[in-house]
């Protein structure tokens, strides 16, 4: 029931910013870095599809550090991944945050929006996302469910229970 307003006159290139090909698949999560936010299992749970089996696609984590020591174990970590597969490399991306109307245009970009929270509300970025014909993948919890149809008559995105199972 609540508006959601994704036009934007914006001509911001997540892709030229970051310098990725046109075909790279985009995996957008757009997440202030504080633990609830589940950015951390994220990455782990990911990381290993990302060097094996999705080798072209990208990981954007795309919000402010909240929680500073949280922020430097996620930079510590994807450090650690892409060492041990170097294929990573420039694939598990932290960006700051971009103003709403380049956000926007770098959500047309994404070829799919990822929400693993440990709670929300109804949320915003799966909302915009939702209504700009993007892929959602969220969390297994009260508001995502409130607007992810997993299944069923009509189904909009993929819910998944936890970190376990979220490569699957």
């Amino acid at each position: 029931p609540n508006g959601i307003e994704v036009n934007t006159a914006s001509t911001y290139s997540l892709r030229r910013e970051l310098q990725l090909p046109d075909k790279a698949p985009l995996i957008l999560f757009p997440a202030a870095l504080r633990r609830l936010k589940g950015v951390l299992p994220t990455i782990e749970a990911l990381a290993p599809l990302l060097a094996t089996r999705f080798t072209d696609h990208v990981l954007v984590v795309m919000g402010p550090v909240l929680e500073a020591g949280y922020a430097a174990m996620i930079r510590s970590r994807i450090a650690a991944l892409v060492a041990a597969a170097p294929t990573l490399s420039g694939r598990l991306v932290l960006h700051a945050g971009l103003p709403r109307d380049d956000y926007l245009a770098a959500l047309r970009e994404a070829s799919l929006v990822v929400n693993s929270s440990d709670h929300e509300g109804l949320s915003h970025a799966l909302a915009e996302a939702m209504a700009a014909g993007i892929p959602v993948l969220a969390r297994d919890i009260p508001g995502n469910r409130d607007l992810v149809q997993d299944g069923g008559d009509r189904p909009n995105g993929r819910l998944f229970a936890d970190f376990a199972t979220l490569p699957q």
